[in-house]
């Protein structure tokens, strides 16, 4: 009857706020979904660092249980061996770390995955020649333990560290077999 209902503003009222729902969602999740990923990745680093720190405690500790051994020569020896259980301690099951970290897969050589990161340890140079003194004589025994994210969605720093305790890193670094005392040593401290 010529007046004027007001459905079609209402119709498209409805439509720009749906419209207007949508688009924030995608904005939010544009800034969200990055976000989330770095403090991931950042938690992933702490732990891998972390890890580090633990073993080297560990190592430090073997030392001082077992000094006819030197260095233990690999994390399964820190670990508590296949059966899980810490029961009897030994040189070479220690009870020093977990069954993850420390688990009787992790020989010299091999990978242990925790926390988005492959660990590997192992011993370099005559270890029972300098055993039971507290010193590193001439840099004859020495361990090096390095940290790897699995993939870059995992971490961007790989970290490693030596018998003098400094955690080092470098950023993103793939290699198949741990790398040696040395190219640790050129590798950046964390701060």
């Amino acid at each position: 009857m010529g007046r004027l209902s007001g459905a079609g503003m209402a119709l498209a009222g409805l439509i720009m706020g749906y419209a207007s729902i949508a688009f924030s969602v995608l904005i939010f999740s544009a800034i969200l979904i990055p976000n989330l990923t770095r403090a991931r990745i950042s938690a992933n680093e702490a732990a891998a660092a972390s890890g580090v720190r633990t073993i080297n405690t560990s190592q430090v500790t073997y030392t001082t249980d077992y000094p006819d051994k030197g260095y233990a020569p690999n994390l399964a020896a820190l670990g508590p061996g296949s059966s899980g259980s810490c029961s009897e301690r030994t040189a070479d099951h220690a009870c020093l770390l977990d069954n993850v970290l420390g688990g009787s897969q992790c020989t010299a050589g091999a990978w242990c995955t925790r926390s988005g990161y492959k660990f590997s340890m192992r011993r370099e140079g005559d270890c029972a020649a300098t055993a039971g003194s507290q010193e590193n004589s001439g840099g004859e025994c020495n361990y090096v333990v390095v940290a790897m994210p699995v993939s870059t969605a995992t971490g961007r720093r790989s970290f490693c560290s030596t018998s003098d305790g400094v955690i080092r890193y470098h950023y993103f670094f793939s290699f198949s077999q741990p790398i040696g005392v040395q190219q640790c040593s050129t590798w950046s401290p964390i701060e």
